[in-house]
């Protein structure tokens, strides 16, 4: 964290939406390859 940042509440509400939008999108991402797993299981039809 640079220090202008910190001096600047805006620029650090933008740094933090973008890490916490990062994280939601590699956690969805995560999801759907476990339903995508679960999907392509044999015996397992839905």
């Amino acid at each position: 964290m640079n220090p202008s940042v910190m001096k600047n509440p805006k620029m650090m509400l933008l740094q933090h939406q973008a890490k916490a939008t990062k994280r939601f999108k590699l956690a969805q991402q995560k999801t759907q390859v476990n339903l995508q797993m679960v999907a392509y299981k044999p015996g397992c039809k839905s």
